[in-house]
């Protein structure tokens, strides 16, 4: 590969002006980053189930990926962009009077463990907007979420919960192992070195 050429990288999340604008700080220098390289970076959003097979046949230079699988012949950076997910309810909703917790969840993700002993029903979501929407309107009582997600809704009705954690999603930076791509990662890894204060 052409050592100018544009890095491809495929990500399951759209880093769009409007999700840097409510990003999180780390968040926000991650993406900022990756995009401020020497070398020309191209992220394309793709579905998840896709990322690892577009890496596998070469039609990708980079994905960045939440996998603990391994994958051959590939070289990880050592930032990692990290993600909280946890439960956000409506601003005047105390949870410990409901009888039952009906949670929101994003459709293609699997139900964590929830911090409710009582009876938990579950309500497949299309869009975190989605959930926001059925939140204000009370026909749910918490969706599971990012901070992220919830901040470009703009809404001021819904908080964080205030219970833990439910899961950290690390995502990663991971490229195919060959020297330009390997220069590129080492480049991106060195641009956070650089940045710190004091340096």
């Amino acid at each position: 590969m052409a050592v100018d050429a544009p890095v491809l990288v495929g990500a399951s999340i759209s880093f769009s002006p409007e999700w840097l604008s409510h990003a999180q700080k780390d968040q926000r220098e991650f993406v900022t980053a990756l995009r401020g390289q020497k070398r020309p970076v191209k992220i394309e959003t793709i579905p998840r189930n896709r990322l690892h097979e577009l890496m596998d046949e070469a039609k990708l230079d980079c994905i960045l990926s939440s996998t603990t699988r391994p994958m051959k012949d590939t070289f990880r950076a050592q930032r990692s962009i990290v993600f909280k997910v946890e439960l956000f309810k409506s601003k005047h909703v105390d949870l410990d009077r409901l009888p039952a917790i009906r949670i929101g969840l994003l459709a293609n993700l699997a139900k964590p463990e929830v911090p409710f002993s009582g009876k938990v029903d579950w309500y497949p979501l299309r869009s975190i907007s989605q959930g926001v929407q059925l939140l204000a309107s009370r026909r749910l009582d918490v969706i599971v979420a990012d901070q992220t997600r919830v901040a470009m809704t703009e809404t001021d009705m819904v908080v964080s919960a205030g219970l833990p954690v439910l899961r950290y999603s690390e995502i990663a930076l991971i490229c195919r192992d060959i020297p330009p791509l390997r220069d590129f990662v080492q480049a991106f890894d060195r641009s956070f070195e650089l940045s710190k204060p004091g340096m």
